[in-house]
């Protein structure tokens, strides 16, 4: 047995380099020794998508769609050419109180684009069964010699206007409606313990933040609990699923207390964004016109900059398959552009996360190669497949209706309050031997240790807007 890792003391003592405030420094250091575990957590950061937090759980509201279309219940035949036509809305078209987006006098388009207004809306209470009114809509179409046709069960049609006559009366009022998005703070922590004769043997530099305060210490063997720590913030932000807390099941037995996960990227797609899948060897450049669609679809702009980190061979298969498309990308126009839109004209951190840029149907796609899906020690170990997976996120913020704030695409949330946050803490404990700088030994043991402790949870605006690029 010789495992890479195991609970014990090491020689060492060390300040993270996780608490610097240049956050391309850890990109540059850390994933030089390591690969990208942490390229996540680190690109929030170099964005400032990271933002306190008073609550355990927190959360924002989301507008629902301003406009709607409708889906038919069940199948209606052909009415015949200048017939009115009756469909019954489906249950997915009202909401939980009943309330439905159609009104009289609404203009209505068929998919053989005939046009129609509606004339009536009759309602019959519970008539879908499960407390769920049954609408049905009469529909005349505009021009007499048009036949609607028949419809389907399921079948979604429009509604493109509205046609009323003079010295009538105003529709009825429409509210949008609001969706609640929540997510839970997650306690991580990490520990590292040196003797004292480690302290004269191993080498320390100092570190400065840019404001040139002196921030500490760190030594090149901290990387190690720096990785470690990352490993698991990592872990939260894409594969994470919020604890169900019924009953006493997430109940630790030594503090009575729940243990709380937050809910990452890949489950938060699942739950509410878009999948789309692949063959694995026969990627091809017309997935690119599909994740446009979607995007357009669900009103990404254009000049909005998609960042896509990608699995290995999800990568490598991209990067050959558009050769021909990186060529004729300008990238040092798209390479200012992304860094004056989201880093605040500050070309290092741009090229830290060293994005492949390519623009196609006028996209900016900014291409990271997500190595830390092919640690062979994680999540490239045998059986798994995040290789061959990739995300695609609209990166820019919305404003949340009721707050009036705005919240970024993807963030991540650190309790605070006042003076005091628990963003990432790193201290030491140390006996007589083992104390130095000034420190009061706590015990007599010739012994230090370091700790580091997170309390943050990731938080996602706009799941709709994202993509799960997954092998089939």
């Amino acid at each position: 047995m010789d495992p890479n890792a195991i609970a014990k003391i090491t020689d060492y003592d060390l300040i993270s380099t996780l608490d610097l405030d240049i956050p391309q420094y850890a990109m540059n250091e850390i994933f030089l020794k390591h690969g990208m575990q942490g390229i996540a957590y680190l690109m929030v950061r170099s964005l400032g998508f990271e933002t306190p937090v008073k609550n355990d759980t927190y959360g924002h509201f989301e507008k629902d769609e301003s406009h709607d279309n409708l889906k038919v219940h069940a199948n209606v035949g052909d009415p015949g050419a200048g017939n009115d036509i009756v469909f019954v809305l489906d249950a997915d078209s009202l909401d939980t109180d009943n309330n439905y987006y159609v009104r009289e006098f609404d203009v209505i388009m068929f998919n053989n684009e005939v046009t129609g207004w509606v004339t009536d809306i009759t309602v019959t209470a519970g008539g879908l069964g499960g407390g769920v009114d049954s609408v049905a809509v009469t529909v005349r179409p505009n021009l007499e010699t048009d036949n609607i046709d028949a419809l389907t069960a399921d079948e979604e049609v429009i509604i493109t206007s509205g046609a009323f006559s003079e010295g009538s009366g105003m529709p009825n009022e429409v509210s949008t409606g609001t969706e609640k998005y929540t997510n839970d703070a997650q306690i991580i922590k990490e520990a590292i313990g040196a003797t004292g004769t480690a302290l004269v043997t191993e080498t320390y530099i100092a570190q400065w933040n840019k404001a040139k305060e002196f921030q500490g210490f760190y030594s090149p063997a901290y990387f190690d609990l720096d990785y470690r720590m990352l490993t698991k913030i990592d872990g939260m932000f894409w594969w994470g699923k919020r604890t169900d807390t019924t009953g006493s099941r997430a109940k630790d037995a030594a503090t009575n207390r729940n243990i709380k996960t937050s809910e990452g990227l890949v489950p938060a797609i699942r739950r509410k964004g878009n999948t789309n899948t692949y063959t694995a060897g026969a990627f091809s450049v017309t997935k690119f016109d599909t994740y446009d669609r979607i995007l357009t679809r669900e009103y990404v702009p254009s000049n909005v900059p998609v960042w896509c980190p990608w699995g290995l061979y999800l990568y490598q298969e991209m990067e050959n398959t558009l050769k021909t498309y990186f060529n004729d990308t300008n990238i040092s126009y798209v390479q200012n552009e992304v860094n004056d839109k989201l880093f605040k004209k500050n070309a290092s951190l741009g090229a830290s996360v060293n994005f492949k840029y390519l623009q196609k149907s006028n996209r900016t796609y900014m291409f990271t190669k997500n190595d830390g899906w092919s640690n062979p020690k994680t999540y490239g170990t045998t059986g798994y497949d995040m290789e061959r997976m990739g995300v695609i996120i609209p990166i820019w913020k919305r404003k949340d209706p009721k707050s009036k704030n705005d919240i970024p695409s993807i963030g991540v949330r650190y309790r605070s309050m006042g003076a005091y946050n628990r963003r990432m803490i790193t201290s030491t404990l140390s006996g007589i031997g083992a104390s130095y700088g000034g420190r009061q030994p706590v015990n007599t043991i010739d012994k230090t240790n370091t700790y580091q402790f997170a309390h943050m949870g990731n938080e996602f605006f706009g799941l709709n807007q994202f993509i799960l690029v997954d092998n089939s």
